[in-house]
């Protein structure tokens, strides 16, 4: 989990709310049989008897923390702040929204769906809500399964605000109780998607303001619309897995000053949508590849005219290792878009879009370039493009090139004619 260290916290970090012990830790005993998160008949609005509460005293526990909890008129919507929580073994199910503010949150084996319904509010409240205002959280969830739903309308349904969030061998589902539910990881926050978690989105898993989420090798995300970086600087960092949207889409309104990446080393991404890739600028590259050739592959299986995987290709939307890979062809025409693009090579790799293996879909895939060899046997000119393999083109910057003594009977001479630089 990559960790923050900050100069300051927040004041609502610095306060305890109302009467409650700053920093207890709060673990659950699951005593009442009605496994809610806040019951208990000394404290209905926070912290209760399914709880051990150690203030901070060596030796002293209590059955209540009163007030602990800060719920809103409508006494479904709490508030903890600086406090560390400790969940194993639980079955919890309530219709609130929880906010950590600060301290921790520690999920181990257990069930946890907490779904506000528009039956005891009608305010859009999430489910989870971590670190909603400034109080660094840290959340480990492992071995679970966590619902988080949004009352009433569309809107977020998870909120990782200002967090480091690790979901270890977990199951993520997020969704609203009339509409579809977002997962939101902003303001410098971490999510680390980890050791074949699945996390289920019935909306947009979303990215902001300098948010890092990273997805190993074993690990899904299922996001019915898709997966979308909004402003500032953010990084969804792919490293493997498998990643089911709609589409993906870049959104900062301003690239001169923000930077939004979609790294790609490796894993299988299937979009779905009419329009799979989308900007309300310019994608600009931002979908970065940096896995070595046949790590992955990006499949579009919903053909529209004017928007495939090919013509998003064509169009500039992907890079290699940082370099923008911006052909002259559109691809409305494959063949032709596939021969510029097996000229294009950065660090011996190349895109090469598929659409034959699987009917009605296209695949980018990265193939790696062949070593150019001389196939003179005897004396010629650098720039001839007949003494190369790769005829008609010449070896350039970007190419391997290969001069092997199995070609020639005798010794002979490639004359420089020009100036040149190769690979290697």
């Amino acid at each position: 989990m990559r960790r923050h260290w900050i100069a300051s916290l927040s004041i609502a970090a610095l306060i305890a709310s109302q009467s409650g012990a700053l920093g207890a830790v709060i673990v659950w005993d699951g005593t009442q049989a009605d496994g809610f998160w806040t019951s208990g008949p000394n404290n209905p609005g926070g912290a209760g008897a399914n709880w051990t509460i150690d203030a901070g005293t060596p030796g002293t526990e209590v059955t209540g923390l009163v007030d602990v909890g800060s719920p809103s008129t409508n006494a479904i919507d709490y508030q903890f702040t600086g406090h560390d929580w400790t969940i194993s073994g639980a079955t919890i199910s309530e219709n609130v929204q929880i906010k950590l503010d600060g301290g921790s949150l520690n999920i181990t084996n257990s069930n946890v769906s907490l779904i506000p319904s528009s039956v005891n509010t009608t305010a859009s409240l999430s489910g989870l809500n971590l670190g909603q205002n400034g109080g660094r959280t840290t959340a480990t969830i492992t071995g679970s399964t966590v619902t988080s739903s949004r009352s009433n309308a569309d809107g977020n349904s998870f909120r990782v605000m200002t967090a480091d969030l690790d979901v270890d061998n977990s199951t993520i589902n997020v969704n609203a109780e009339t509409g579809n539910g977002d997962l939101d990881v902003r303001n410098d926050s971490t999510m680390d998607i980890l050791n074949g978690s699945i996390i289920n989105v019935s909306r947009d898993f979303d990215l902001r303001n300098t948010a890092v989420v990273t997805l190993d090798a074993t690990s899904t995300i299922n996001a019915t619309q898709g997966v979308e970086l909004l402003a500032n600087t953010t990084l969804f960092d792919m490293n493997g897995g498998t990643i089911n949207a709609a589409w993906i889409r870049t959104n900062s309104g301003n690239e001169a000053t923000q930077e939004l990446t979609f790294d790609f080393s490796a894993g299988a991404i299937v979009l779905s949508d009419l329009n799979p890739l989308r900007d309300n600028s310019s994608f600009e590259g931002a979908f970065n590849w940096t896995g070595a050739a046949g790590s992955g592959t990006i499949e579009h299986n919903n053909l529209d005219v004017s928007n495939t995987l090919a013509q998003k290709t064509g169009q500039g939307f992907f890079s290699i290792d940082g370099t923008r890979i911006n052909p002259a062809a559109d691809g409305s025409d494959i063949t032709a878009l596939n021969t510029e693009l097996a000229s294009l090579i950065v660090n011996s790799r190349f895109f090469q879009i598929d659409d034959t293996t699987t009917p009605g879909s296209q695949i980018l895939t990265l193939v790696a370039s062949p070593v150019i060899t001389w196939v003179t046997d005897g004396n010629g000119d650098w720039s001839t493009a007949t003494n190369w393999s790769t005829d008609p083109v010449v070896p350039g910057a970007l190419d391997d090139v290969l001069f092997s003594g199995t070609t020639f009977t005798a010794p002979a001479t490639v004359n420089i004619d020009s100036n040149i630089q190769v690979n290697k």
